[in-house]
């Protein structure tokens, strides 16, 4: 089965531009990262591919890379806010996988709680 970032690659990299030029803007980030989801689910019935537990902080991995480091830092922060809100911890959300070369990073969030 493939990973779901690169079932979703067309998705993702079509509002990958709108996420970066966000910044800053966090109300707009979630409004890019709500339309994500949207059209995921919307292709999931046609696909067969199993979503991350929390697609949000996921798709925010895939775009992490990205962003200039203080960005970046903000992100983690509301990724950690949103698992912290949620009950989960990284590890017990599989966001992880399929992160590609960001999974050095993935370490250190986890050392750092996330």
């Amino acid at each position: 089965m493939s990973d779901w970032n690169q079932v979703y690659s067309g998705i993702l990299s079509s509002h990958a531009g709108k996420h970066k030029e966000a910044k800053g803007n966090s109300k707009l980030r979630n409004e890019i990262l709500a339309e994500v989801k949207v059209k995921i689910l919307q292709r999931e019935l046609l696909e067969s591919v199993d979503l991350p537990c929390n697609l949000r902080v996921a798709t925010r991995t895939e775009y992490l890379h990205q962003l200039d480091p203080q960005d970046q830092e903000e992100e983690i922060a509301v990724m950690q806010h949103i698992l912290a809100a949620t009950g989960k911890r990284w590890e017990d959300t599989g966001e992880h996988q399929g992160t590609g070369n960001w999974s050095g990073l993935v370490t250190n969030w986890s050392q750092t709680g996330l």
